[in-house]
This record gives C-alpha cells, structure tokens and sequence, in this order.
C-alpha cells in the first residue's frame, strides 16, 4: 500500500477539521471497505459466550446510562439516568479544564429499591478539541503512583496524557467519594463502587479504579468490609504497556466483596484496538477510503493480513457484542469473551460502531437478559 505521509495524530485531526459531509461519506466507504474484508468474522475466532448473573448484567447497564449522562447537557448541568427499579440522584459533578487535562466526571448514586447502592463514578470521554489534545500525548510514561503493584509498579507505563488527567482528578474525586461513603443510606449496607466510561472516559476510569484498589490503605474511607469495587469501560482504548488484569484479579480475590472488570467493545469499533501503529494504518486507509478506487478491496484485505501487532493492553475482561445475524430481532445480541490476541488480529474500521448509541442499544438488551439467544433472566 502507498502510505499517505501522514502521522496517525495529523490525520485524525485532518477528519476533525473535514466537513461532516465528507467526513460522513468517507466513513461510510471505510466501514464497506472494511466489512468486504471478512475480517470482522468471528468464525474462525477463539470465542467463548460471556455468562454473567442479572446482578452483573443490571450494573453493566447501570453503568453504560451514568457514562452517556456525563455527556448531556452543559457542563454544569447533568441529570442523572433513570433506570427502572432504581432511584439516581447526582451527588458530585467536576468541570473540564481549558486544556483537556481535567475531563467532566459526574458521581452518581444509584440505589435499587429493596437492594444495593451503587456510586456510579463516570468520565466523559472525548467531548472537545482539548480533549483531543489529551488523547494524542499518547506516549507511555511510568506511573507507581497510580497503581502500586511494589516491584512490579516500575516496569508498568500508561498513556501519559489519560495518566495525567487521572492525576488531575484524584483531589476532587478523592472528596466526593469520601462525601458519599459517609452518608450513604443506609450505613452499613452493601456499596458498590464503580468507575465507568466510554471511549477516552473509559480509559481514565481504568486508572482511577486501579489506583483505588491498589492503593486502599490511603484512603481510610475505604477501609469498611461491605465495599466492592468494579470497573466497566465502552469502547475504551488499550493504554498499558502490559497487562495489569492477573494483579488486579490477584487483589479483587482477596477482598471479602470481589467486583468485576469487563471492557465492552462493539464489533467494529477501532478505538478499542487502538494503539499508535493501528492508528497510523486506520488514519492512512481513511484518506484511502474512496469510492472509485477498484483496488480498495483488495488493498484492505491485504492491509488486514499485515496488521501490526497490538502493542497495548486494557483493563478487564473483553467482551465483543455483536449483531447476530439469524435471530430473533429481540434476540439479536451476542456478547462473547475474546481475547487480546484475537482482537490483534482484526482490522476494526467501522467508527460508527463506537458511537455511544450504539452502546446504550447493546447494554439495554443486557440489562434486560437478552443476549446469546436468552429472552430474560
């Protein structure tokens, strides 16, 4: 392939600047372009059917409303979701910074009737061009004061600018939490505490949430054994340089509450492949992504069997939903574990997949149990 001289933060922000006719168009193109590949096919893929309990399956979507509510509105106006069965309230809000390094979050409580309560802690994704800025100071700093993992913790690098913006969360964040746990109703019941996001919201709630869990020993306010704590992402990009989830699973086993860590991904979606190398290949196909070009098809295939390998990791378990072709509509939700070397091997170029409806579609049909053939709970 002819390489556009073009670098992977040139070209994105080029379809930034590009007209949303032409942005749209060329988007469409890539995602036939990369459909007539076959890649995004799951039949030869090392799968397996992602099971989980209502409890789970009602927080995963629990969690997918808090991270599409933090995008409503002005920043100094969120409402928090309504989820049937459930009562919301927004205890705590914190504003975007001029310069990107401090995202919009919204602390949510959301209490079930007759059950537990969950403080939903949500980061909004890319919402300006200084969030952009921040998702492009995409190299890999050391960060042991984010996650304490002892000897482990320096060899361990993150995304330096989504480090950065967790950094820059921590003293706000660190008193709306403690707020919270102090006057959660009623005290001594069950908490859930969960750090939630989509797209580049997902990736600093990974940070945030590792950081929590590996270092409770400075927060006396999450000393009380009826913690628990979990991390769901949407659509979040990979930001480490290996793979945090063994310790982390190591450490949620030895909590008297085990939480969960799952990392959604919608077939299709190439933010949650996206590494600098993959960026550099999706930025140069999208200048490519014409209609009266007859090589195209050819040309993404070949692209799709010299994919660069897949350099970072993400937090938690991956879970791909995809449409399955052949159901009942109703039914039409698969939602499968796949591993990280699978999804290395997958040219994911349908941006129109990591739209934030297309998650709420997905996580509703969750929330209700309808998914991999299943009609309720």
């Amino acid at each position: 392939m002819e390489v556009v001289p073009l670098t992977a933060r040139g070209g994105l922000v080029g379809l930034l600047a590009e007209d949303r006719d032409t942005r749209e168009q060329r988007l469409r193109n890539l995602k036939a372009l990369g459909a007539s590949t076959g890649a995004q096919s799951f039949a030869n893929a090392h799968r397996v059917e992602w099971t989980c309990s209502e409890e789970a399956g009602k927080l995963a979507y629990a969690a997918a409303l808090c991270s599409k509510s933090v995008y409503g509105g002005s920043d100094d106006r969120v409402e928090p979701p309504a989820i049937l069965g459930c009562s919301s309230e927004l205890l705590g809000l914190i504003r975007p910074s001029g310069n990107g390094t401090l995202k919009a979050s919204a602390l949510f409580e959301i209490r079930e009737r007759g059950g537990r309560t969950m403080l939903i802690a949500t980061i909004r994704g890319s919402a300006s061009f200084s969030d952009w800025l921040v998702n492009f100071d995409n190299g890999l700093s050391p960060c042991p004061d984010l996650l304490n993992f002892s000897s482990e913790s320096g060899s361990l690098t993150s995304h330096k600018g989504f480090s950065n913006c967790a950094r820059a969360f921590l003293p706000q964040f660190t008193e709306q939490l403690a707020s919270a746990l102090a006057t959660a109703r009623p005290p001594n019941q069950n908490i859930e505490v969960v750090f939630t996001g989509h797209s580049a919201g997902g990736a600093v709630a990974m940070l945030l949430y590792a950081h929590f869990l590996t270092n409770k020993r400075q927060y006396p306010m999450l000393s009380p054994h009826n913690l628990r704590f979990s991390c769901l992402t949407f659509g979040a990009p990979p930001i480490f340089n290996t793979d945090p989830t063994p310790l982390l699973d190591a450490l949620q086993a030895r909590l008297p509450r085990p939480g969960h860590m799952l990392a959604f991904a919608a077939e299709g979606d190439p933010v949650s492949r996206m590494d600098g190398a993959y960026a550099a290949v999706v930025a140069n196909l999208y200048y490519r992504a014409s209609a009266e070009d007859e090589d195209n098809p050819a040309e993404m295939a070949r692209v799709a069997r010299e994919l660069p390998w897949l350099s970072l990791y993400r937090l938690g378990k991956l879970v791909v939903l995809r449409d399955e072709a052949g159901w009942p509509d109703e039914l039409s939700v698969g939602a499968y574990v796949v591993g990280e070397g699978e999804l290395g091997g997958w040219l994911w170029v349908n941006f129109f997949a990591h739209r934030k409806t297309v998650y709420m579609r997905w996580m509703g049909e969750v929330g209700m149990g309808h998914f991999n053939g299943r009609r309720r709970w």
